[in-house]
């Protein structure tokens, strides 16, 4: 296309072909050197129609488009994977709280072996003081003697030199899915049921092959999870039989969990599994008792929904 300039020394207006552009000749008219302007350059005089115009890149045109459907498909299609997401993150949850628990049953087994019976749930640490909680019993068998030995046993747990001790946070004793204490003490989510057919009963200590040599130790529950009311760790303070046995996994249960539908539980033999919420009452009891002699198949609690 034809381009239009004039000479800038005379004025003199002429055209040339546009394969001139950006080179430099003599005027036609005063003889004085011209550069010839480029084909984007409107010459002093042109036409509007005779000026370049710049055309919206047609790439940019389509990737607003896309961007307008895509903005509301995506915010449509995370609301569809967010409970996923939140399924998944859950179960991960869920698996660290069953994980700390074998933790602690584990440390309970190294407890034993030196000391020839499991730790009593509440025992005296000082003459009428009972006061010491078998989760602080355990310490040293956690390779956490360096805290046991900061726990005054002169003192109730609660007294004024072990207060310091509330906000020792020890994950062990802690399931992710609780939520953290609201004055920011540490508690714990993994706790024993007291009774006299049951593992424990208070400031008794007894062997752990003794203790379930009549349900077998696959078949008695050793720990299991509450949510119910916050317990410190280093807090004497567990579940009664009564209280354990009426149901499980609401709000209102002892043993209870923010996991859904149920809670992790620990047997006496160091296996872990997840307890529906619907379990039969009957066999959470069987469960929780060493000496009953019942037939539970555990295979089975595992179905239950």
């Amino acid at each position: 296309m034809p381009i239009s300039f004039s000479c800038p020394n005379c004025g003199h207006a002429t055209q040339v072909a546009d394969q001139y552009a950006g080179q430099t000749g003599p005027c036609a008219k005063c003889g004085k050197p011209v550069t010839i302007p480029g084909v984007m350059f409107a010459t002093p005089g042109a036409s509007a129609a005779e000026t370049p115009k710049k055309r919206f890149p047609m790439w940019m045109l389509a990737g607003c488009g896309c961007l307008v459907l895509f903005v509301p498909l995506f915010g449509a299609l995370m609301g569809l994977m967010l409970p996923a997401i939140n399924m998944a993150r859950e179960k991960a949850r869920g698996g660290v709280c069953l994980s700390n628990m074998r933790q602690v049953s584990l440390a309970m087994m190294n407890y034993e072996a030196t000391h020839n019976s499991l730790p009593p749930s509440a025992s005296k640490a000082s003459p009428g003081n009972e006061s010491l909680s078998w989760r602080t019993e355990l310490l040293p068998s956690m390779e956490q003697k360096v805290l046991y030995d900061r726990y005054d046993k002169t003192q109730p747990w609660d007294g004024p030199k072990n207060r310091s001790l509330h906000s020792v946070m020890l994950e062990i004793f802690n399931c992710p899915s609780d939520p953290p204490h609201p004055d920011q003490l540490a508690k714990t989510n993994v706790v024993v049921v007291n009774g006299a057919s049951c593992i424990f009963d208070g400031p008794k200590a007894v062997p752990l092959s003794k203790a379930t040599a009549a349900d077998g130790a696959a078949n008695t529950l050793l720990l299991v999870e509450t949510a119910r009311d916050p317990i410190l760790w280093l807090e004497p303070r567990d579940l009664t039989f009564d209280d354990s046995v009426k149901t499980i996994g609401t709000e209102q249960s002892a043993v209870s969990s923010h996991h859904p539908k149920g809670v992790n539980v620990i047997f006496a033999d160091g296996h872990g599994m997840f307890l529906s919420s619907s379990i039969d009452p009957q066999v959470l009891a069987a469960l929780l008792t060493t000496n009953g002699g019942e037939v539970v198949d555990i295979q089975q609690l595992q179905l239950v929904k």
